[in-house]
C-alpha cells in the first residue's frame, strides 16, 4: 500500500537521518582534505587525487543521508527509499509493540539516537537511525499506538 493510494492515511512525521549520523564520513573527508592541502603546500605530486577523494567522500555522505526516509502516519510506521519512494519496511500501528531508543557516546554528544521498534511478537521490526530528539519521537510513536481496549472494541 502506497501513501498516495490511501487517502485517509495522513503523514504525521517524516525525516531523513540527521547530518550527524554520518560524522565519521566527515572526519575522513577532513583528513583527506588536509592531506591534499599539505601535498599542495609542499608541492608533492598527488594532491589532486586526494582532493578528488575528499569530494567523493562528501558526495557519499550526502547520498547516504537521502537513501532512507523515516515516517509515521495515522496508520503505520515506514522506512522508504528516498530516491525511489519504494517502501522498505512498513509496520501497522496495531502491530507496534515495544519502542526503545539507543544512543552511543558520540550520538549522545551530537543529540541523535536510534529508535528501535519491535512488533507485538517481540521481534525487531524496524529502526529509525540518526534521529534528532529521538526520545520525543519515541514518545509520539508510543502515543499513536492503539491501546488494548481500542483494539478489542474495533471490529
Amino acid at each position: 500500500m502506497n501513501l498516495r493510494d490511501n487517502t485517509d492515511e495522513r503523514v504525521l512525521w517524516t525525516t531523513y537521518p540527521s547530518w550527524w549520523q554520518f560524522s565519521w564520513l566527515y572526519f575522513f573527508s577532513l583528513m583527506t582534505g588536509l592531506r591534499s592541502l599539505l601535498f599542495y603546500v609542499f608541492a608533492i605530486p598527488g594532491w589532486v587525487s586526494w582532493l578528488v577523494a575528499t569530494v567523493l567522500l562528501l558526495l557519499i555522505a550526502v547520498l547516504l543521508r537521502r537513501w532512507a526516509v523515516y515516517s509515521f502516519t495515522s496508520r503505520r510506521l515506514l522506512v522508504r527509499n528516498g530516491y525511489t519512494g519504494r517502501e522498505i519496511v512498513a509496520l501497522p500501528l496495531e502491530r507496534v509493540g515495544e519502542v526503545d531508543t539507543q544512543q552511543g557516546p558520540i550520538a549522545r554528544m551530537t543529540g541523535i539516537g536510534t529508535i528501535v521498534v519491535r512488533d507485538t511478537s517481540g521481534a525487531e521490526a524496524l529502526r529509525f537511525r540518526g534521529i534528532g530528539n529521538a526520545q520525543v519521537i519515541k514518545t509520539r510513536i508510543v502515543a499513536m499506538k492503539p491501546s488494548a481496549e481500542t483494539q478489542r472494541v474495533a471490529p
